[in-house]
């Protein structure tokens, strides 16, 4: 199944910080950078993507595995900076 998310980076936060799919879902990421320049890091997918103020970028990637999975901003602080969150991947 196709799920797509809208993932803005503002105040230094991500929202929303938690995206669910289910396992074997194509998830369509619109990564979008509202106040600053953001970056967001996918490490378990091996993807980054940079956006500038302003734009909106587009990430896709297939859930292949159940679990929680985190994203960040590596500009921000990184995996304990305030601009984080989840991608939950659920068992069909």
């Amino acid at each position: 199944q196709f799920r797509s998310f809208d993932i803005k980076g503002e105040g230094g936060v991500f929202t929303p910080n938690k995206i669910i799919a289910r396992v074997g879902d194509t998830v369509h990421v619109n990564f979008t950078a509202v106040d600053k320049d953001y970056d967001i890091v996918f490490p378990s997918y091996n993807m980054t993507q940079n956006a500038k103020k302003g734009q909106t970028k587009v990430l896709e990637f297939q859930a292949v595995s159940e679990g929680s999975f985190l994203y960040y901003c590596q500009a921000c602080g990184g995996e304990n900076g305030t601009a984080t969150g989840h991608v939950v991947v659920a068992n069909k």
